[in-house]
């Protein structure tokens, strides 16, 4: 239950204008609404001492597959686990670049929404079963 209040906490309060002080709109190259992956993941960490692992790189279109999310456009996919949760938390990312020249200036890992969550909440059991 606290992982689903975190995931709107975050929406709501790293989402609003006064919350973002670099880039693109508003100072976010995720956008006025975005939240950066490297910001969530801090976050996470510091306030509950959770524990993540990226998803390999293979695996992920399955895993996107799998959740009818083939044709979005994530490119990577981040599992939190905190002690005291019984529930892991997949978060997905996609990646916002900004060239000068013909060459990356800017690259950043942003979340992206799946059906207007900043997570999606998984048991042990569902984790194993996207994995396969």
């Amino acid at each position: 239950m606290i992982w689903k209040a975190v995931c709107l906490f975050l929406g709501i309060s790293l989402g609003s204008p006064a919350a973002l002080s670099t880039g693109e709109e508003g100072g976010n190259p995720c956008g006025v609404q975005g939240i950066q992956t490297v910001d969530f993941t801090a976050y996470m960490q510091n306030k509950f001492n959770a524990e993540y692992q990226d998803i390999p790189i293979e695996r992920v279109k399955l895993f996107l597959k799998k959740i009818g999310q083939e044709d979005s456009r994530v490119v990577a996919i981040r599992i939190f686990r905190a002690n005291n949760q019984t529930s892991y938390a997949a978060v997905f990312s996609y990646l916002f670049e900004n060239y000068l020249n013909d060459r990356p200036l800017v690259q950043v890992y942003c979340v992206e929404r799946i059906d207007g969550a900043v997570a999606l909440f998984l048991t042990h059991e569902e984790l194993l079963e996207l994995l396969e």
